[in-house]
């Protein structure tokens, strides 16, 4: 794999460019009572992002990840640091199957997120992750100008976090997110929340 020095806070440790990736984050809005389809700030004339209501989301995406090699052992294990960014390619209710992708023809949902490795099995084809202290899970809306997202520029983290915040998840006990290694060799990415709303 290729190796680049960070510019982040953790720029004394070799980091490692990960293989693009493609996952899907299972997201409970039933906890916040009003449903996710509310998601209207003051500065906004109607909803970011519609999702389905009384119903699990499935978002899908692929994404790119920065391994942030704490030990230097050129394994991705319990203290490491995974930084990255994806964009969603689908949007679909889980009981209803009712694909809610159409939004994003006009606007882009990004994240930007940075979360610990906290458990791995012997051979690192599964990875275990968790939010700690100072880490995030951001979504974006991007429109307009902020529909940039492209992973292959220097700036790719800063257009994946530059529409309007939309949601951020943060350490706590409604976030679950693992990666397996796929019989292809590529990695598939999985998460689960129940979430919390920013504005």
């Amino acid at each position: 794999m290729n190796k680049k020095r960070s510019t982040g806070p953790y720029s004394l440790f070799i980091t490692k460019i990960l293989p693009k990736f493609t996952g899907r984050c299972w997201i409970n809005g039933r906890i916040l009572g009003f449903g996710l389809s509310a998601l209207v700030g003051l500065s906004h004339g109607g909803p970011l992002i519609v999702l389905p209501v009384g119903e699990i989301t499935r978002v899908s995406y692929t994404g790119h990840d920065v391994l942030f090699d704490m030990n230097r052992n050129g394994q991705p294990d319990t203290g490491d640091i995974f930084e990255g960014i994806a964009i969603a390619t689908q949007i679909q209710g889980t009981a209803t199957g009712i694909d809610f992708s159409n939004q994003l023809a006009d606007a882009e949902l990004t994240s930007h997120y940075r979360f610990s490795v906290v458990g791995h099995s012997a051979d690192f084809n599964h990875l275990e992750f968790d939010l700690l202290p100072g880490q995030f899970l951001n979504f974006h809306v991007g429109q307009g100008m902020a529909k940039n997202f492209d992973p292959s520029l220097p700036d790719a983290f800063a257009r994946a976090s530059d529409g309007d915040l939309w949601l951020s998840i943060k350490p706590g006990p409604l976030f679950e997110n693992v990666t397996d290694i796929q019989p292809d060799g590529r990695p598939l990415n999985r998460g689960w929340a129940n979430v919390s709303v920013m504005y």
